[in-house]
């Protein structure tokens, strides 16, 4: 049992410290100057120099000892590295600022970035974790230059790729599989007030994704590009599942009542009753649930339920028989009842 308690305190111990080194980058202040000095940047390092397209220029070594120490490194248009040489070489821990405006601290290798480190870009966005080739590549944290968005997981070539959880400042989470920077597999979202789950294609939801809200499970049915088909709350199917209840009912086979005018009557008026029995969603939700599209159709702002339900009720049809051809309401309305 000791052995137990331990194993569950160091989990969550785990878990606390991770949560408090993602936050901490993210509310991290930048403390360097990421100002551009140069455009079309393609590479930096200590013995091929600042390279554009066309040419490299090599840099001057403005202190200490950057052959075979610790110095500093000054280029032409403005890249500059300090911290340890082999060879004429970044090898060791360092911080390249680039003219673009990029920054990287940690360990480079071969006068890359290599292993942990920090990225600070120079559109403001950052990242702390591993890097291959000076990017992004492996475990890591990245946060968004408005500090609205992070995202915690695997990187590969600069990009979100692999399993991770991006995290919204108004606390939404998105938690699945990246590819190229967006969700592409099983992924899943959350707000304050509902969540969803399901399959996700170049970022946009596709097929039947699981929708779940204080109140239940329903689904959302989305298309190909991303488009709401169908949507329904725990609250719609129960409703749904509860109107069947009362047709079924009313119209069973031994009902001898379902060609008679009073019957029909009395039915829409044990619609109504139910469809404003909610005290959740209101009889509007109901009677959208119970008569689907016409309400999109005929309603109006200030409807009462009970003139929705009969106007649903003129296009509720039933088979063997229709109580729409014996209703006594007529298919348009006045506006008020």
């Amino acid at each position: 049992m000791k052995n137990f308690l331990l194993s569950i305190s160091f989990v969550i111990f785990l878990v606390s410290s991770c949560q408090t080194t993602r936050h901490k980058f993210w509310n991290e202040t930048i403390d360097h100057d990421l100002t551009a000095t140069c455009k079309e940047l393609v590479s930096v390092t200590g013995k091929s120099g600042e390279c554009f397209q066309n040419s490299c220029k090599l840099g001057i070594c403005t202190r200490g000892d950057c052959k075979n120490g610790e110095g500093n490194l000054l280029f032409p248009e403005g890249s500059r590295y300090d911290g340890r040489f082999v060879e004429g070489e970044f090898q060791g821990k360092g911080t390249l600022k680039f003219c673009n405006g990029t920054v990287i601290e940690g360990n480079f290798q071969n006068g890359f970035g290599k292993g942990i480190g920090k990225v600070y870009f120079a559109d403001g966005s950052k990242y702390q974790g591993n890097l291959l080739k000076n990017e992004p590549h492996g475990y890591g944290i990245w946060v968004s230059s408005d500090k609205t968005l992070i995202y915690e997981g695997d990187f590969a070539n600069g990009e979100r790729n692999g399993y991770g959880i991006m995290e919204s400042s108004d606390g939404s989470i998105w938690q699945g599989k990246f590819k190229d920077d967006q969700l592409d597999g099983d992924a899943s979202y959350k707000n304050k007030l509902y969540s969803l789950n399901g399959k996700w294609k170049k970022g946009k939801q596709i097929g039947e994704h699981q929708y779940q809200d204080r109140n239940g499970i329903g689904y959302v049915r989305f298309s190909d590009n991303g488009e709401v088909l169908e949507s329904k709350t725990a609250e719609d199917l129960r409703n749904e599942r509860l109107a069947l209840q009362i047709f079924s009912k009313a119209m069973g086979p031994k009902s001898d009542l379902r060609n008679n005018k009073e019957f029909c009557n009395k039915l829409m008026y044990e619609l109504a009753d139910f469809v404003g029995s909610s005290k959740i969603t209101g009889c509007s939700a109901q009677c959208r649930s119970a008569c689907g599209n016409m309400w999109d159709i005929n309603s109006k702002d200030g409807d009462r339920c009970e003139r929705q339900c009969r106007l649903c009720w003129n296009v509720l049809e039933y088979e063997p028989n229709d109580c729409k051809s014996v209703s006594p309401y007529p298919l348009t309305l006045p506006d008020k009842i």
